[in-house]
């Protein structure tokens, strides 16, 4: 088959801007494991391109299932826009891709278990609604709150909630509200997924449903603010939906560094200072992609004096394999990728390794695992807790 027109992104006017530079080859997390020019950007833009325009001379190339599967070899890092000499929006471009490939029914088979489990319990690992506040059973909170109306809404993720290895996030985000006094509250079995992986796998309208019900909890309790310490989530709410919607939300979203670094600046949340040595791995989706950057390099400066940059850090940082649904896709690629920048924390000696993604919690986890290392790795907001205390 043929891509369709596209409507929600210009594809061919972009495609034609590619100069075939490939500067984007050199910092793709995928080329750098498969060293193919059609697992790179510029390749994967050049088979879009022939798929799209096929002409005098040019034989008519076909949306086949290789092709689905190198566009879903792409964790989605948007470092290849990044170093773009034409600043190309390649994000678009792979969205757009993405879009079509699901309208014509080949989206990869992993996948597919991913859009049943989000239709029939509405997550995409297929668990109970009830499971969603099992991480509140490890916190030390008298009570977990679950109000009609708060101020603010702290929305876990699916990714947080119902991974075991990130129970820590929850717990450390619900703790830090409640020891700075904050009127907050959660969803509860009220929450949803995001919509975020509907997205990544382009399915557009069926992340509407999830949007929707979202914003009407949300606007049922009379939320201010809402908080994650999902980046993905997080730029869901910041950037997606009021794409997707073509509205302003009417209430303020913010990362959990976002605002925990405004409470420590208004003297709220007081750090204390240690001399570990640790590193911070910037999230794609958090730093590159939605700017978030001196926020956590300012809580780690009140909480480390030993704390050392990795190289490739901030927009320009290294993806850790675990984004675009790559772990759905290709997990041994995911994987690999893990290694390179387990390998990178290693060469500045660094003995902690600090994020703020429950992907990427689980993502450098495994590749510590891997490569079996004695690296330590936990969330920001797992580690203020610890040094807090309140652990």
């Amino acid at each position: 088959m043929k891509m369709a027109e596209i409507k929600t992104h210009d594809l061919e006017e972009d495609l034609y801007s590619c100069v075939q530079c490939g500067y984007c080859q050199d910092v793709c997390p995928i080329y750098n494991e498969i060293p193919w020019e059609s697992a790179s950007p510029r390749g994967k833009l050049y088979w879009i391109k022939s798929i799209l325009t096929t002409g005098f001379m040019r034989p008519s190339i076909q949306l086949d299932e290789d092709l689905v599967d190198r566009l879903f070899q792409c964790t989605l890092c948007g470092r290849c826009h990044e170093v773009c000499q034409t600043s190309l929006d390649t994000m678009g471009i792979w969205k757009s891709a993405r879009a079509e490939v699901f309208k014509s029914g080949m989206r990869p088979k992993n996948l597919e278990s991913i859009a049943g489990n989000l239709e029939e319990s509405m997550n995409p690992y297929g668990l109970d609604a009830d499971m969603r506040l099992d991480w509140a059973d490890y916190t030390d909170l008298e009570e977990v709150p679950e109000k009609d109306e708060a101020a603010i809404a702290f929305f876990v993720g699916c990714t947080t909630a119902f991974k075991g290895a990130n129970h820590g996030i929850g717990y450390s985000i619900a703790t830090l509200l409640t020891h700075i006094g904050e009127d907050w509250t959660l969803l509860g079995e009220d929450e949803w997924c995001c919509g975020g992986p509907l997205i990544m796998s382009g399915d557009e309208e069926g992340a509407k449903v999830f949007v929707e019900h979202n914003i009407a909890e949300l606007g049922r309790r009379a939320v201010k603010t809402l908080i994650t310490g999902c980046p993905a989530c997080f730029r869901m709410w910041k950037i997606e939906i009021p794409e997707l919607l073509g509205k302003d939300l009417g209430f303020e979203v913010l990362h959990s560094l976002e605002f925990f670094n405004q409470r420590v600046e208004e003297g709220k949340l007081v750090l204390p200072d240690s001399d570990d040595v640790l590193t911070y791995h910037d999230p794609c989706e958090l730093s590159r992609l939605c700017g978030v950057v001196d926020e956590p390099r300012k809580l780690l400066g009140g909480l480390s004096s030993g704390f050392v940059e990795m190289p490739e850090n901030g927009v320009d940082v290294m993806c850790c394999g675990g984004g675009g649904l790559l772990q759905a896709s290709d997990n041994m690629l995911r994987l690999s990728i893990a290694k390179r920048r387990i390998e990178q924390a290693k060469s500045v000696g660094a003995g902690l390794i600090t994020s703020a993604c429950p992907a990427c919690n689980l993502t450098l986890k495994d590749g510590v695992g891997e490569l079996e290392e004695n690296i330590e790795v936990l969330d920001l907001v797992e580690y203020m807790v610890k040094k807090l205390g309140l652990d």
